[in-house]
């Protein structure tokens, strides 16, 4: 007896499955870079969302209750209202200072610049310089 059993011109081992390379009749490949679930997720997980979304309103009136209640243990009235402002304000971003990208100041080109623009400019740097001196002095 052979792995390979032969369905028309498709190709099968000995469990139903299609062999590697080979295409069944009728299917179409993808194309290059076209994915056929972009998702990811399958009909479960879409039905899941769905049903708990329409639990969503009563879910927030229990956290609301949870939340009002005095005589609720503090930590779950704090875990209430953090799940409330969460739902409604979205959760904060994660802040990382690496990504923080520094300002890029262009570098000052006198040649740019006409020489009555440069004599502007260096008065207007004098004044500034003597300000500084005068509110430094003053300290």
């Amino acid at each position: 007896m052979s792995v390979l059993r032969r369905q028309g011109n498709e190709q099968r081992d000995a469990k139903g499955r299609w062999l590697p390379g080979v295409t069944p009749v009728g299917a179409r490949p993808w194309r290059k870079g076209q994915a056929p679930n972009p998702s990811g997720k399958g009909g479960d997980y879409h039905e899941m969302q769905r049903l708990a979304r329409e639990f969503t309103p009563r879910a927030t009136e229990i956290l609301r209750d949870i939340a009002n209640d005095p005589s609720e243990d503090s930590r779950n009235r704090i875990v209430a209202i953090g799940m409330l402002y969460d739902r409604a304000w979205g959760k904060p971003k994660d802040y990382d200072p690496a990504t923080d990208k520094q300002e890029i100041r262009p570098r000052f080109d006198p040649s740019l610049y006409t020489p009555e623009q440069l004599t502007e400019i260096e008065r207007v740097l004098r004044m500034v310089a003597a300000a500084q001196a005068g509110t430094e002095n003053a300290r």
